[in-house]
Formats: C-alpha cells, structure tokens, sequence
C-alpha cells in the first residue's frame, strides 16, 4: 500500500455511462481479477507496474471531494464511484474512505452510481439509505458467473458469489436501486446458457441489467493470454481466434446477443437507459 495525492477527486465522464464524473478511491485492485481492463492505469506511476499487489490510496481524496463539491460551480451532477478500481476492494476495510466520501454526498446532496464486487458495501447501507432519501442512488453488483469455483481462479480476492447476491438483496426494501452487471461475458469460461440463464433470472431482482462481452487489448490482452495458458492451455488456441483483433470475434458476439436481448426485455422495463446502454454494447 502506498499513499498519493491526487489534485481533484473527480475526473469529467468520457464514455457513454450513466454518470457525469467519476471518483475512484484507489489506484490498484487486489480483486486480481484476470480480465480487468484497467491495468493500464498503473503504467502513468513511479512502480513496477504491479496493478494488484500495488494499491495506491488518495488518501487526500475526501479534502479534494469536499473542495469540488462546495465550489459554487458543482451542478449536482451524477458520480460513478469505482469506475476504474473497485471503490470496495480489501483495502477499504482498513482505510475506510468510503464514508467520508457518503458523508459529504448527503452534506450536498449529490447523486452516485457505485460499482462493486465487494459485499463490504453493506457497511454503508445506512449512509447509502439516508444518501437515496435526497437524490438517486444505485449500486450495481458485478457478477459474471454463479460457478464460485470458478469465481475463485479468475476474482481470487473479490467477494464470493453468495456474498455479493446476499449484499444485491439487502437493498431490496431501500430507496437504493441496483443493478446486475454481467460484464464481461468470457467465451468457454462465462458464455454457458446455463450460467446466462441463472444470471437473468437473478437479474430479476434487481432493478436493471446490463452485460457486455470481453475485450483484450494491452497488459490486459498479455495478462488474460498468460492466464488461460496458466489454467486453460487447451483453449489458448480458440481464444486467440476469437481475439484475433481487441474485441470479440463480430459472429459470436451476434449470436450470443441474438439469444440474450429477448429474455432481456422484461427485466430493464423501468431503466431504458440502461437498455441503450446494453444495445450500444453489443455493437462494438
């Protein structure tokens, strides 16, 4: 663990997301999660690159937040929490900066999107409760698969599977929407009609889903490539056709996306934007 500074807490959206800005605790995941897509993030630091044994805290963040919050010029504006490094990872139960940073969401009353594979969420229900009182509120769960042995080999330090489900369900009676985020869909590993199927129906009690197929580009194509030939090596040669550019073979993703989108429609009935978000997603 190592300490930082960061100038501003928040930093303006650039994606298609639900959220205008985005605020991210740590730089770093411990979740080590095979296929994260942010480990580029740590090539702009003075480390040896080490995107998950390597956890950097801002720990100037909640003094950074409160500056750009109380200026006269914050507009209330929505904030995705977690965007880059899970905002819930191990480390937050030691440095506790998530509730400072709920705190001062509720002093100014600022909506938040928080994603999460950490049941530790359920620390803060309170402030979370008291926060959706004011403004709108979501927290969605990232859950890829509903096998926990598999869970165990590519998120060795996230939150079991139950855990995350048990944490999903405890916000059933809030005023805190959820989400199910199946991202990403892994070919051979994640893409079993079985696991959909259980996935969707888990879906149905949250408030919206939404799911998207890998990517492999960079230290994340390096280390995933590495990875299968760790653990799978007899699927090393099909996924490397399937990746045979950064993103997923285009008639595999039509396929899967032609049996997905309509045992989708009866789930995101009150969240169209978040079935934008899915159709936009099965176009790249």
């Amino acid at each position: 663990m190592n300490e930082i500074h960061c100038r501003n807490a928040l930093t303006k959206s650039k994606g298609r997301f639900p959220y205008d800005y985005e605020l991210n605790p740590y730089r770093g995941c411990a979740h080590h999660c095979q296929y994260c897509y942010a480990m580029y993030t740590h090539r702009y630091l003075e480390d040896d690159g080490h995107f998950f044994d390597h956890v950097h805290v801002k720990s100037n963040i909640v003094e950074a937040l409160r500056s750009q919050l109380t200026a006269p010029s914050w507009k209330h504006k929505i904030i995705g929490i977690g965007t880059v490094c899970d905002a819930y990872q191990p480390i937050e139960a030691e440095m506790k900066l998530m509730p400072e940073i709920l705190k001062l969401l509720i002093e100014t009353a600022t909506p938040c999107v928080i994603s999460t594979k950490s049941a530790l969420i359920l620390r803060d229900k309170a402030l979370l409760d008291e926060l959706a009182e004011k403004v709108p509120v979501i927290v969605a769960f990232s859950i890829n698969t509903v096998d926990e042995e598999l869970r165990k080999i590519m998120e060795p330090n996230a939150s079991p599977i139950q855990g995350r489900i048990m944490a999903l369900r405890a916000f059933r009676d809030s005023k805190v929407k959820t989400g199910l985020h199946t991202i990403p869909i892994i070919p051979m590993l994640t893409d079993s009609r079985e696991n959909l199927e259980a996935l969707l129906q888990l879906a149905h009690e949250a408030d919206y889903f939404t799911c998207g197929t890998m990517y492999l580009r960079g230290e994340t194509r390096k280390a995933f490539m590495a990875f299968i030939e760790r653990q799978y090596p007899h699927l090393k040669r099909t996924f490397m056709q399937l990746y045979a550019k950064g993103s997923l073979d285009k008639e595999y993703k039509k396929q899967l996306y032609s049996w997905l989108r309509p045992r989708m429609k009866d789930i995101n009935t009150d969240y169209q934007q978040f079935l934008i978000m899915n159709e936009q997603l099965s176009l790249f």
